[in-house]
């Protein structure tokens, strides 16, 4: 449905961010590794020429010279202040929020909507403490600090109802 791509860079900080969440610096190295064993093909190298010649916001830099060199199409972020369009138009790259993302990979192809609630179901089984349904795992995603899906949400509500 989508490719992930991200640099050292910007898993260093996805990483310093959960620890700073409460997040056990072992539990979030450990997601690090999954995450990267997941998609090995993910991880781009960034030159430090190309991320010098971003023009957003200069602490993001690194995300969208990351963006660059994968060839993306879409910078998937909360903090779209960091990334204006200007910045973003010469490299043919936009930035979304999450859940603008999921709704619009939600409604790209007819049979999208059973496979994101398929992953859906899948995933609220491997809650290593019980079991959950899509509706709880939904709940809990609504609740996670930055999560912010609520179209998304309600798209699935719908869709499953």
């Amino acid at each position: 449905m989508y490719k992930p791509y991200w640099s050292q860079n910007i898993l260093d900080e996805a990483i310093s961010n959960l620890v700073a969440r409460k997040i056990s610096a072992e539990k979030a190295k450990n997601l690090e590794q999954v995450m990267k064993a997941a998609f090995p093909e993910a991880m781009v190298e960034v030159p430090a020429e190309l991320e010098e010649a971003m023009r957003n916001h200069p602490k993001d830099r690194h995300v969208l010279a990351a963006a660059v060199m994968a060839n993306a199409q879409v910078i998937v972020t909360h903090n779209l202040a960091d990334f204006q369009t200007d910045a973003l138009a010469p490299w043919n790259i936009t930035a979304q929020s999450p859940d603008n993302f999921l709704c619009e990979l939600f409604d790209a192809y007819p049979d999208y909507p059973a496979k994101i609630v398929q992953i859906l179901q899948q995933q609220s089984q491997k809650y290593k403490k019980r079991s959950l349904s899509v509706a709880e795992l939904l709940e809990l995603l609504s609740q996670q600090r930055g999560a912010n899906l609520p179209n998304f949400v309600n798209k699935i509500h719908r869709y499953t109802a």
